[in-house]
């Protein structure tokens, strides 16, 4: 990849990644990791505060959300395949990079790291810690409770008709998670009308049964 120039997308094998690439452009290298439910997007704010301090940002619409990479099947999400979509890009940059991750973001950069250390300078992980500790949370606390919505989203069907039939309870859900009236909108549009919904719940869907 050439760095003088700005890196809107990438490809990986059939898929084609979209990317939002902002702020110095000679500036050290971040690459950011959005969750569910969001896109990259969703760090506009981040993003804004990195660029104050001279980094460059690239905020990756993952598998699932870019246009010309949501396979359909929740085979085609297993962690090892979201981890390499990842690599890919880093890898192009051809320098150790900046990784901070939210939420599924955040799994998929410890995955990252792990596998890859010598491409991480830095590694940040926002709401979700390493599988390994959450584990031992889930075993020693409430905290299986509290993430009860990762065997709602095993349901076939129901989840998306829960946000597109019955959009009350779906922005009720929604609220409970502590989103704001204007990413719920954002939601109502990226994942609902642009229909992404199944594409992004395959996340949840491929990590329990296709792990690698």
């Amino acid at each position: 990849m050439d760095l003088t120039k700005r890196i809107h997308q990438y490809t990986r094998g059939a898929w084609t990644f979209d990317v939002i690439d902002s702020g110095p452009i000679d500036g050290p290298l971040v690459v950011l990791l959005h969750g569910f439910p969001e896109t990259a997007h969703s760090w506009e704010q981040t993003s804004e505060l990195l660029h104050e301090h001279q980094f460059r940002t690239f905020a990756i619409h993952q598998r699932g959300y870019s246009l010309n990479a949501r396979p359909q099947s929740r085979f085609h999400y297993a962690l090892s395949e979201l981890t390499e979509d990842v690599v890919v890009f880093i890898k192009g940059l051809g320098q150790p990079v900046y990784l901070i991750g939210h939420d599924w973001g955040s799994v998929v950069a410890s995955s990252v790291a792990m596998k890859y250390p010598q491409y991480i300078q830095h590694l940040t992980l926002v709401s979700v810690p390493h599988q390994a500790a959450f584990l031992k949370a889930c075993l020693s606390s409430n905290q299986l409770l509290k993430s009860y919505y990762f065997a709602v989203f095993q349901l076939p069907i129901l989840p998306e008709l829960l946000f597109k039939k019955m959009p009350k309870l779906g922005r009720n859900f929604l609220k409970s998670s502590g989103m704001t009236e204007k990413q719920i909108k954002i939601f109502e549009t990226e994942f609902i009308k642009e229909n992404r919904l199944t594409t992004a719940l395959n996340w949840y869907r491929g990590f329990f049964w296709v792990q690698t």
